[in-house]
């Protein structure tokens, strides 16, 4: 599990919003293949995306996995369609730059991925037990 970002001092924090479209994406990616997701970002080098449920991180492989930015602090929202307040940190002074493209790519890659998953497979709830068919 990638801590790094709680090391590293910040840039920058300050409140963001996450489009429902991105969170619940990758929550259902983080319920179907578990925790600690990552990914290369395309067309920024060295950068990748590392997903778990406490934080996502974009780190710099070329850096020995500095972070460059995080969402973390992922707030309770009231319906699945609303956006997500979090927290946005930036280790980078041109960190702001590269969100728009992280997010297309998180909805380029992780949808490709989820959508290639079996459609029938049910997503287990966190904390609850699996059951049986007809249980």
């Amino acid at each position: 599990m990638y801590r790094r970002h709680q090391e590293v001092p910040v840039y920058e924090a300050r409140d963001a919003e996450l489009a429902a479209c991105h969170y619940n994406l990758a929550r259902i990616a983080l319920m179907r293949f578990g925790e600690g997701i990552e990914f290369a970002l395309p067309g920024l080098r060295s950068l990748r995306l590392v997903l778990q449920r406490e934080a996502w991180i974009v780190v710099d492989e070329a850096l020995n996995r500095v972070p460059v930015l995080a969402w973390l602090d992922f707030q309770p929202r009231a319906s699945l369609d609303a956006p997500v307040r979090c927290r946005l940190q930036l280790y980078h002074c041109h960190a702001l730059m590269i969100v728009p493209r992280v997010l297309e790519a998180l909805v380029l890659l992780l949808g490709e991925r989820v959508g290639s998953a079996d459609p029938a497979e049910v997503a287990r709830f966190p904390g609850r037990p699996a059951s049986g068919a007809g249980s």
